[in-house]
């Protein structure tokens, strides 16, 4: 299975649908090689300076307000399932991170969606456990985060149907 297929592909269809809004939309390619497709980068959101020792990750598909210059949106898609323990640390990145950069320019944040988007469904003990970490998670940030955050975790259990969920709530929050 190629990894990041799915995301890359939302990504180009996001950049084309709101390529002439007031929404700039960034997106991870998810291959090394150089591709010829607009937008396609590695959005890092970071602390500091931002350098190889401040980079914490890169983000999937992330949405800028082009009136303001201000982070509006970061959506991680896990296509191959996640655990408690990896969405600690991919929401952790975005709390902790105090700007993002884009094709080596710096953006603020604003009052940010992050949509976590996970292939699987999740039932009993860890549907508990993963909503009890996202509350702690948003308890940290109100304490010492640079952004208002709010997490919106999407559980699908195939991988078309998880993607057509995110798109729809993308188009709900950011309608044209």
């Amino acid at each position: 299975m190629e990894y990041g297929k799915f995301t890359r592909e939302l990504g180009l269809k996001l950049y084309k649908k709101y390529l002439n809004s007031s929404y700039a939309v960034y997106y991870d390619p998810h291959i090394k090689k150089r591709i010829d497709e607009p937008n396609a980068c590695e959005p890092t959101p970071f602390f500091d300076e931002c350098s190889e020792a401040t980079t914490l990750s890169i983000s999937d598909i992330v949405i800028v307000n082009k009136n303001n210059n201000l982070v509006e949106l970061i959506v991680e898609i896990e296509e191959s399932g996640s655990v408690p323990k990896k969405m600690i640390g991919d929401i952790g990145n975005i709390i902790l991170s105090e700007k993002m950069r884009i094709n080596r320019k710096n953006y603020n944040y604003g009052n940010v969606k992050f949509i976590f988007g996970v292939n699987g469904n999740i039932k009993g003990d860890s549907e508990k456990k993963i909503e009890n970490i996202k509350q702690k998670l948003l308890q940290i940030n109100k304490k010492t985060g640079n952004k208002n955050i709010e997490i919106l975790p999407i559980f699908k259990d195939n991988l078309d149907s998880l993607v057509m969920k995110i798109e729809e709530q993308i188009y709900e929050m950011f309608p044209l």
